[in-house]
């Protein structure tokens, strides 16, 4: 009798080959998309301050300053700040950062500089005697230790001179050995790199005619001239410091709500401002950070290891 025909094993079929041919066949269901996170993309780099409006309220300033000044016995020059308020408060360090101006605050001859340098450099300390100009004292750390370490002879030491530098390597030194008085006066040293004679002229060239710059709270303030000098020198410095601070804040000019100029005891005259809007990305990610940090706090604190209860949380469910 004739043999029957066997079926390939490549064409037989299965019942566990049925199956993987029907899920192959039946399309695949639609994956859930995820939830985009709210972020703050950088805006554009295209806002510019008006020049012609900061120069209206550098001339406003000036006038109203030289005013109050002419009718005062002995006056004194006033700081004239930017200050730049922000959206959201930023999260990083409060590090100094020195920016360069056009015109420079202590260029004038009267103006006294103190700098403070490390001990046994004296090519350091012959370079900035003889090598550059103005009032310019070197005081070695030692003597600033020996000399002034009372709290009423750090105030004299204080408001002895104009502008403090300090050799970068001493630095992490000079809070403890200066006090807070330094801070209060907005006349902590500057950061000058000190640690060969050629770079002392350019270095301390360089910290003179800038400014320091802190990144801390909702409101910050930089110092960009003075009463003495003249609207067209302190608008420019103005317009050329404003796009360095803006690389330094989060976000850029997208947390920038409001610019002003002003001094110690004067209103802020505005130079640009803008209205906050409830769809600002800004606020969308101020809102999901606050609500994930209320969903932290009501979760505790959570246990690391091996899976094991803490003995605070122990604690907490005996006393339950």
């Amino acid at each position: 009798p004739a043999k029957e025909s066997k079926t390939p094993a490549k064409m037989a079929k299965t019942p566990a080959r049925a199956k993987t041919l029907a899920r192959s066949a039946s399309p695949e269901p639609a994956k859930k998309a995820k939830k985009s996170k709210p972020e703050l993309a950088d805006a554009p780099p295209a806002m510019e301050l008006s020049p012609e409006q900061t120069l209206k309220a550098c001339e406003a300033l000036v006038t109203y300053l030289a005013n109050e000044q002419s009718t005062e016995l002995l006056p004194e020059e006033q700081s004239v700040y930017v200050t730049i308020g922000l959206k959201t408060l930023p999260n990083s360090q409060r590090k100094r950062h020195i920016i360069p101006m056009v015109h420079g605050m202590y260029d004038a001859p009267t103006t006294e500089i103190c700098v403070f340098v490390k001990d046994g450099c004296p090519e350091i300390e012959q370079t900035i005697q003889t090598k550059l100009t103005g009032n310019v004292e070197v005081m070695p750390f030692s003597a600033l230790r020996e000399q002034f370490g009372t709290f009423e002879a750090r105030r004299r030491l204080c408001g002895s001179y104009d502008l403090f530098l300090a050799d970068d390597r001493i630095m992490p030194m000079m809070s403890r050995s200066l006090g807070s008085k330094f801070y209060e006066a907005k006349k902590f040293p500057r950061p000058v790199n000190l640690s060969t004679p050629t770079r002392v002229v350019n270095s301390i060239e360089k910290a003179r005619n800038a400014t320091v710059f802190q990144l801390a709270g909702p409101s910050l303030s930089v110092r960009v001239g003075h009463s003495g000098m003249t609207p067209q020198q302190i608008q420019e410095n103005i317009i050329m410091v404003f796009p360095k601070v803006v690389d330094l804040i989060p976000f850029k000019t997208q947390n920038i709500q409001s610019v002003h100029v002003k001094s110690d005891n004067t209103v802020a005259l505005p130079v640009f401002r803008t209205l906050p809007t409830a769809k600002d990305p800004v606020y969308a990610a101020a809102r999901q950070l606050t609500a994930k940090t209320q969903q932290q706090s009501k979760m505790g604190p959570v246990s690391r290891g091996n899976g094991k209860k803490s003995a605070a949380q122990k604690g907490k469910k005996g006393k339950k």
